[in-house]
């Protein structure tokens, strides 16, 4: 392809990486040309978005960590669980895993995961601009606020309350993350006072 025949093809996408465009059959050249053109900026390395109109972070930061899974707080939020946008996003990552940039991205708390717990509760949700991500269910979300002992009671028990007053709740479910995951013990006693 040539470099007017590259100019030629519209950006598509609000971000975009070179595997994409691979994927959808176009050299990854095309994102300098389109770079040069205006169409998109440079967000980080190997990432590029449209230069006008993207801000979902959620979005963004799972492109730029593809390994990352929303959890924790942000979890919470994103299932509408939480009480605002987190501070900070937490991210949980298979252990092992090290990014250069993660260490210096202040926006990112690293929760780093054994490999058999890593996708435990994996689901696909929209972003609050509507791009598809990855986080934790609802379950894997309740367990892990239980095994973090710097979790605040303040997130801790109104996510409980919420979580038992849900009518989509699945106790068998929780009960069995809480197993796996070595929590039952401390979930057990806030269960029995709210159910």
């Amino acid at each position: 392809m040539t470099k007017r025949e590259l100019a030629k093809v519209r950006p598509w996408q609000a971000a975009l990486s070179p595997i994409d465009l691979k994927d959808a059959g176009l050299s990854p050249y095309i994102l300098s040309v389109w770079e040069k053109s205006g169409f998109y900026e440079k967000y980080a390395r190997g990432i590029y978005t449209k230069s006008d109109e993207f801000d979902d972070e959620f979005f963004l930061l799972q492109k730029r960590y593809s390994k990352g899974i929303f959890s924790h707080e942000t979890s919470l939020f994103l299932l509408g669980f939480g009480r605002g946008v987190p501070s900070r996003f937490t991210m949980t990552f298979p252990a092992g895993y090290h990014a250069d940039s993660l260490s210096v991205d202040s926006t990112v708390r690293v929760i780093r995961e054994r490999p058999e717990f890593y996708r435990l509760g994996v689901i696909y949700v929209r972003s609050p601009f509507g791009n598809p991500i990855r986080i934790h269910d609802l379950e894997r979300t309740i367990c892990d606020l239980f095994r973090r002992n710097n979790t605040s009671p303040d997130t801790v028990i109104p996510a409980i309350k919420e979580y038992v007053s849900y009518s989509s709740r699945d106790i068998p479910k929780l009960l069995d993350y809480a197993k796996k995951l070595h929590v039952e013990k401390r979930l057990l006693p806030y269960l029995e006072v709210l159910l």
